[in-house]
């Protein structure tokens, strides 16, 4: 693997690591969650002191809840995954203060942990962890902005990762009650503009190789229940969503509340026919 303290630039995955990567995140939006595991844990044997592993472990399990989310079954391992995480991201900067990598993973596991506090009530906490999130990932964009070599073309390009994670960040802040971002001395309260959001989720979806997937997950997510009048094009996303990965229940059961949504029933009922058997 290439060192951790990167020479200047944009910086490149290592390629052994990011084929890793890839084919898990891929066995993931395929519902083959088992496989995605397996292919995370191989990063050990890669780079022990990587905090991708532990990440991309937790987003597996985010998965295997995505139809019952309200179920609390993987709080405290994806918690803890999380955590490792952001451990080795902190062993990493503790190096290179300014390591592009290190601040991306930090950022989200802060984000992840501050959304895992959200979605279980602790809304304090949700914003505190979600705010220094977002100053790991606004200092990596920084960090970006001063080095103008491009990577390979062949590579991730890391700077181009981190529109995924700031972009759902600014997003859903911006989605905040006006009231509640009005307060200024609750300082963790998050400043945000679901136009700047949805600009950097796009640009991710276009750009992004690790997260590609996810910004388009999330954008779909975002037309079809906030962005209404972008429901054709969560309609367009959906579809070549489901192509790509036609065994995922999941994407499946989404796809179908779009096209009701369109008024197309009966090709609805043809989604929803095999879920279940899924």
């Amino acid at each position: 693997l290439e060192p951790h303290s990167s020479p200047p630039g944009r910086q490149p995955l290592s390629a052994r690591l990011q084929d890793v990567l890839l084919q898990g995140i891929e066995a993931c939006f395929a519902g083959d969650y088992d496989t995605a595991w397996s292919r995370f844990e191989q990063i050990e044997t890669l780079d022990a002191a990587h905090p991708a592993r532990e990440f991309y472990l937790a987003t597996v399990l985010f998965w295997r809840n995505n139809v019952d989310h309200n179920n609390p079954r993987y709080d405290e391992q994806i918690r803890e995954l999380l955590r490792q995480c952001l451990g080795k991201s902190q062993a990493m900067l503790e190096k290179d203060p300014d390591n592009i990598e290190a601040l991306h993973y930090a950022g989200l596991a802060y984000t992840y942990l501050g959304r895992m506090d959200a979605h279980r009530g602790d809304f304090y906490e949700g914003g505190v962890k979600g705010e220094t999130g977002r100053q790991y990932l606004e200092k990596a964009l920084a960090q970006c902005e001063q080095r103008k070599t491009t990577s390979d073309q062949d590579a991730c390009d890391l700077c181009e990762e981190i529109y995924f994670p700031l972009g759902a960040y600014t997003y859903f802040s911006g989605r905040l009650p006006r009231f509640l971002r009005l307060f200024d001395f609750l300082w963790f309260i998050p400043k945000g503009s679901t136009d700047e959001g949805l600009e950097m989720l796009s640009r991710a979806q276009a750009r992004a190789c690790l997260h590609q997937l996810g910004a388009q997950s999330l954008l779909i997510s975002i037309y079809a229940t906030f962005e209404r009048d972008r429901i054709d094009q969560a309609r367009v996303l959906s579809s070549d969503m489901i192509r790509r990965f036609p065994d995922n229940p999941y994407l499946d059961l989404q796809h179908a509340r779009i096209l009701l949504d369109h008024g197309q029933i009966r090709a609805a009922r043809q989604h929803t026919d095999g879920i279940l058997k899924k």
